[in-house]
């Protein structure tokens, strides 16, 4: 099994793309995974939150029967949080600039996802 240390660098990795905040990764429960050295005591209060969303779109999916809950994109004024669920209990949270930012977000994701799935 992986250390944190590596998971982490995946996550810095992640966040050192173009107009990334932050990369973290957090379990369905609210529990903190792994996250870049950019993420701050504010943005893992927003992540519990985003949890939280997350629960309320499952719930949508499963009214409309549409399946289980793949990506939340929020967007806001200042820029988009984005939410990937990696598996059953596995989420990655991003905070990008810009939509451009979206884009590496998923090329990082899909480029690691084979080996942050070994870590967690």
């Amino acid at each position: 099994m992986a250390t944190t240390k590596q998971l982490n660098d995946i996550l810095d990795e992640i966040a050192d793309g173009p107009a990334i905040r932050f990369a973290a990764l957090v379990s369905r429960d609210g529990f903190l995974v792994g996250n870049s050295s950019s993420t701050t005591e504010a943005d893992q209060l927003a992540i519990s939150r985003l949890v939280q969303m997350l629960t309320v779109a499952d719930g949508v999916g499963e009214d409309l029967q549409e399946g289980n809950t793949k990506q939340i994109v929020v967007k806001y004024q200042n820029g988009l949080v984005v939410v990937d669920c990696l598996d059953s209990d596995a989420l990655l949270v991003t905070a990008v600039a810009s939509e451009a930012s979206v884009a590496w977000v998923k090329y990082a994701v899909r480029k690691n996802l084979s080996e942050i799935n070994q870590k967690v």
